[in-house]
């Protein structure tokens, strides 16, 4: 019986020939045949090996382009091969999402080596992954301990930085209520420019440092300025510009309070609450300077309780406490704003008068004023009682060109004052000593 697969010579060339030309050109040509040979026309197993070599085709190219949704006709070991590794791919994408969605559990078992290699990826992946868990719960552990706040601000999206939770406790804004951040200097207290400076220097590409330090007060959610400090890493990209800030802030109110308090406490006098000799001492310095700079004068006015220890011999210490508060809110009440007052020791007070010339004109009126306001009796526990002082006066530069002449001069001048008869006041005169000292004006 004849084959039906039998192939006979034609034309020079065999149908044979022709035939695996046609299969070979099926196989391997990017554009191969499209026409069965037409001695294979009809042959049931030359079609079946066709549809079986161009449906691998399909899916080949299908999977080239990464489509692995098909679907498989040809039967038998080819058809069936073609299934499993749709099949198989299908469950790799499967698993790969479900990994890339945090199943880190997900393993392939029937690849051979790629399984093996897939799942010490995912072995892997899962162990760094778990280390970045721990890492960052210890950071929020870390930060919530602190309560210091956390932030990141990508320079090239302002509009969308990272602001933590304890970030917006410490400036007490909810997110939505928060300012752009090209607008936070505005919040910022004027006095503090060391803070407006560098902000505004990170914003526009100038700040020249790798981190910031910086304490400041800032303007919370309730438009009370406290104080707060932050600090940061600053990144570059290759061409040097800003590109990220990245820090925390730290609510330090409270501890500025107490420096503050400690602070006023070393430079005030614990009875009147006055600045002491030490403010004092700093406050002369600076007060000179700027009348030095603008050309106007500083007088100084040395005064001294006339018979206060009486006081404290007749009515005791107490009483004697109580008229040196008094005495002190009085002398407040008598300057200017710009005018300073200090306790320096016992019942002796000094003040600071800044005076456009030497002249004694405008003094004349603080005199008045302070006349005035002394004047009144004090009630010690029940008993009035009058008070009395003493003043002696220089003035910057005319009398003295610093702090510690111009003090000599106006104790020279208070001491003068006394020697007339008390409650009185006397200008520092230099030939005090060599004459007769005038009348002293009265207090």
């Amino acid at each position: 019986m004849s084959s039906p697969f039998r192939l006979e010579a034609k034309d020079g060339l065999s149908e044979l020939d022709e035939a695996v030309e046609y299969f070979h050109s099926l196989m391997f040509d990017p554009r191969p045949k499209d026409r069965l040979p037409s001695s294979l026309e009809g042959n049931e197993k030359a079609l079946s090996l066709e549809n079986a070599i161009r449906e691998t085709r399909r899916v080949l190219q299908k999977m080239r382009r990464g489509e692995y949704d098909y679907s498989v006709s040809t039967k038998g070991l080819v058809g069936g091969l073609l299934k499993a590794l749709q099949s198989n791919l299908r469950h790799v994408i499967w698993t790969a999402r479900c990994i890339s969605e945090g199943d880190l559990s997900q393993r392939i078992d029937f690849m051979g080596e790629f399984s093996e290699v897939f799942n010490l990826m995912t072995l892997r992946l899962a162990e760094a992954t778990q280390n970045l868990k721990e890492e960052a719960e210890r950071w929020r552990l870390a930060l919530e301990s602190s309560q210091d706040g956390v932030w990141d601000i990508n320079i090239r999206d302002l509009d969308n930085p990272f602001l933590s939770h304890n970030f917006l406790e410490i400036l007490r804004t909810p997110f939505e209520a928060m300012p752009p951040i090209r607008r936070w200097g505005e919040f910022i207290h004027p006095e503090d420019i060391e803070a407006l400076e560098v902000i505004r220097a990170c914003l526009d590409d100038s700040y020249p440092k790798s981190t910031l330090d910086l304490t400041f007060r800032v303007k919370c959610g309730d438009d009370v300025f406290r104080w707060r400090s932050a600090k940061g890493q600053v990144f570059r990209d290759e061409a040097g510009h800003i590109t990220r800030l990245i820090g925390v802030i730290g609510d330090i109110h409270a501890r500025k309070m107490r420096e503050e308090e400690i602070s006023r406490r070393a430079m005030h006098d614990a009875l009147t609450r006055l600045p002491n000799r030490e403010l004092f001492g700093q406050q002369i310095h600076r007060m000179m300077a700027y009348a030095s700079r603008t050309g106007t004068c500083l007088a100084l006015a040395m005064l001294d309780l006339d018979n206060f220890k009486q006081v404290n011999d007749t009515m005791g210490h107490h009483a004697g406490d109580l008229l040196m508060v008094e005495v002190g809110r009085r002398l407040q009440k008598s300057l200017r704003q710009s005018d300073l007052v200090a306790r320096i020791g016992g019942d002796e007070f000094v003040m600071l008068l800044p005076c456009a010339t030497p002249n004694h004109e405008g003094l004349l009126k603080v005199m008045e004023r302070l006349r005035a306001n002394l004047s009144r009796p004090v009630d010690l526990d029940g008993t009035p009682y009058s008070i009395t002082v003493s003043i002696g006066l220089a003035v910057y530069p005319c009398d003295g060109d610093d702090p510690l002449t111009l003090m000599k001069c106006a104790d020279v001048a208070m001491y003068r004052a006394k020697a007339l008869g008390r409650n009185a006041w006397c200008f520092w005169n230099p030939e005090g000593d060599r004459k007769e000292p005038q009348p002293p004006s009265q207090v």
